[in-house]
């Protein structure tokens, strides 16, 4: 549930703004989700699994895990 809620607000995102940075959007809501529910050790674990027989090469790959790690701290943070 909470992969299609972060796929879908971030898809309404990118047709309502241009230019809208939808993946980098869609790793920190998904990473900020996972921790506030399972917290952030689960999310870590998630996110990198994730990642694991991507098709994206590897610099974008840590592009994503940053922005994994981005949602995380926030989450744990509680910056909304």
């Amino acid at each position: 549930a909470i992969r299609q809620e972060t796929e879908e607000k971030s898809r309404e995102l990118r047709w309502a703004k241009k230019n809208f940075p939808e993946d980098v959007y869609r790793h920190v809501l998904w990473s900020y989700l996972l921790t506030k529910e399972y917290g952030p050790d689960f999310a870590q674990i998630v996110t990198n699994a994730h990642e694991i027989g991507s098709y994206n090469s590897e610099e974008e790959m840590e592009r994503d895990r940053q922005n994994n790690r981005v949602g995380i701290s926030y989450a744990v943070n509680n910056i909304p």
